[in-house]
């Protein structure tokens, strides 16, 4: 697929949103330069008419279908797409599928080139224009598909009306995260610090507060960076270590060292006995760690005033922090048994 920026934005139509994001998305992957890729962004983003899709545009390109501060995912897997696909274009998954995806490393680029070069898949899809807000709308709809048959028929549906290099984007946007182009947040920023002549290091501030590239997108279109306000239960970026590449030849004296402890690196917000736990990612980890959150709402109810806390989980038993692979026992599971709570113990 080869795309061109000028091309793109030509032929921009408000109701066709979700083709030409995908489009300037694949055109992003094939550029080589980050400068370029920036450039392509924010003249794509000046484009944009309404702040909703302004704000969808960003999300879409650098945290998934929902904030990374919702909490919200759809929680659908990669064997559950790869089957729903195998099923969609009538192909054997070890025979067909399985192969392709070896060889191209990617399952939404075996998809994308199936749907659009075989009979099966261009004959049973009718593509529309699609707005971003009715993307996001089909991905509200998937949130709340528990079912594996109900998520195949929900995705069929969706893919039957959408082009090749559509689905390929709107399974990636569906995953959460980056979209594997290239184009991190930190460029993204920029590209949103171009498109509206704003200041780099305040757009870099409303981002870390506001948790969202979109809100952060909008705020600077409309000159209102002051407006950014740091809210609990919105996970903020961590402060993080960073190499020292000069010589050390100052008095070790004027240094400070802290030990490194052996766990999981936690944000902790708590507020009138609301308790919500972040992990680095962002994500909210609270279901894993349920101990902790009923002991921080006892002290909310007692008196403990709203606060946010970074600090480390960590298995404590016997009195001593045990090692991180004990703490790996109690990591990812959203209901941790009884055992499990009783035998690695967290603080």
């Amino acid at each position: 697929m080869q795309f061109d920026v000028k091309e793109i934005l030509e032929k921009w139509n408000d109701t066709n949103e979700f083709q030409e994001f995908c489009e300037l998305a694949q055109l992003i992957a094939e550029t080589r330069k980050t400068s370029e890729k920036i450039e392509f962004f924010s003249e794509y983003l000046k484009q944009i008419k309404s702040d909703k899709a302004l704000e969808l545009a960003c999300r879409f390109m650098g945290e998934g279908a929902f904030s990374i501060s919702s909490g919200e995912r759809v929680s659908i897997g990669h064997a559950t797409i790869a089957q729903c696909a195998c099923d969609y274009l009538e192909i054997d998954f070890e025979a067909v599928f399985r192969p392709s995806r070896v060889a191209t490393g990617s399952s939404s680029e075996v998809i994308s080139k199936l749907m659009g070069n075989t009979t099966t898949g261009t004959s049973k899809r009718e593509p529309e224009s699609l707005t971003l807000e009715t993307v996001l709308h089909h991905y509200e709809l998937l949130r709340h598909c528990k079912k594996r048959d109900e998520k195949h028929t929900a995705l069929k549906r969706i893919w039957s009306m959408m082009t090749p290099v559509e689905i390929k984007y709107f399974i990636r946007i569906m995953s959460g995260g980056s979209l594997r182009i290239g184009f991190e947040s930190r460029s993204i920023l920029q590209a949103i610090s171009l498109a509206f002549k704003a200041d780099i290091d305040r757009i870099r501030y409303a981002h870390m507060v506001t948790g969202s590239l979109g809100e952060t997108a909008v705020l600077a279109r409309n000159n209102l960076l002051n407006d950014a306000e740091f809210e609990l239960f919105r996970p903020v970026a961590f402060m993080l270590a960073a190499p020292y590449d000069r010589e050390v030849d100052d008095e070790l004296a004027e240094y400070h060292a802290e030990e490194k402890f052996d766990g999981m690196r936690c944000q902790l917000h708590v507020s009138r006995g609301r308790v919500e736990l972040y992990s680095r990612d962002l994500n909210s980890i609270s279901k894993s760690f349920p101990e902790l959150v009923d002991q921080f709402r006892l002290k909310s109810e007692s008196g403990l005033p709203e606060v946010l806390m970074d600090g480390e989980i960590c298995v404590f038993t016997d009195n001593t922090i045990q090692s991180f692979q004990w703490l790996q026992k109690r990591m990812g599971g959203k209901s941790p048994t009884t055992k499990l709570l009783q035998d690695y113990t967290v603080v």
